[in-house]
């Protein structure tokens, strides 16, 4: 008898796949909040098989939009590579490598969250930069020139708390002088960044 082909589109597949997902383990604890929280490798853990099953390859690059960098995650059907889902977020370029490796993993943590609907009680929330196909270029013109308001600043300053260093750390990294110049755009950025140092020194 002749088998039927697998006509099922990307989101299909991953539907299928879902159901047969847990919540990712939250091996590891924030010493700086006392709280569990999953790795990268948690969230490998709790979805590439059930995804290779049903046809789906999950990978990870970085591309090149106007001379900047993003790193790019794609869900994509095996049986058809036009056939995809995927997620964006603007890497920095004047990080240490430490600092740099450190948000290119956050980043992925959150695509695969995000894209997969898992919950991984990570820190942070979206980096405010999550965009997707041809709504890229839309979403960040009406981003871009927009600073942050006084409540934001006060949260990134509570976030800080009067750790000198990691001000100077996140000034550095975000090419300001100063929180006030902050664009809403690196908003959540920013506080992820803080809480993947305050991870590190921990």
């Amino acid at each position: 008898m002749e088998k039927t082909k697998d006509t099922r589109n990307i989101h299909e597949r991953i539907a299928t796949a879902r159901k047969q997902m847990k919540h990712p383990a939250r091996s590891k604890t924030n010493a700086y909040k006392k709280y569990k929280y999953a790795t990268l490798q948690d969230l490998y853990d709790s979805c590439l098989f059930q995804l290779l099953e049903e046809g789906v390859k999950l990978a990870h690059n970085t591309i090149i939009i106007e001379k900047e960098i993003w790193l790019r995650t794609s869900l994509t059907n095996i049986f058809d590579k036009s056939d995809f889902d995927e997620s964006f977020s603007k890497m920095k370029l004047d990080l240490d490598p430490q600092e740099y490796g450190a948000l290119e993993t956050y980043y992925k943590k959150y695509h695969i969250s995000g894209m997969l609907c898992l919950r991984s009680d990570f820190d942070g929330d979206d980096d405010g930069e999550s965009l997707k196909g041809k709504n890229i270029e839309e979403k960040k013109s009406q981003a871009a020139n927009k600073f942050i308001n006084k409540e934001q600043g006060d949260i990134i300053f509570a976030q800080l708390e009067n750790d000198g260093v990691l001000y100077e750390k996140l000034k550095t990294a975000f090419g300001i002088n100063s929180v006030k110049e902050l664009t809403s755009v690196n908003y959540k950025n920013a506080i992820s960044f803080i809480n993947v140092q305050k991870q590190n020194n921990n």
